[in-house]
């Protein structure tokens, strides 16, 4: 489970490992991929090379 900003919802959201739609590796860190069940998009930077 994690959470992140629903830009449909405007508030956070509580998403589970079925709303990952894509895991990037990059430079920056790792990016990870989301969909709401409402239907909203979001992505956010995890990993060792994220900033904090």
């Amino acid at each position: 489970m994690f959470s992140d900003h629903c830009p449909t919802h405007r508030r956070r959201v509580l998403l589970g490992p079925d709303h990952i739609t894509g895991i990037h590796n990059g430079r920056n860190g790792i990016r990870v991929d989301w969909r709401c069940p409402c239907g909203g998009r979001g992505s956010f930077i995890t990993g060792r090379a994220a900033r904090r």
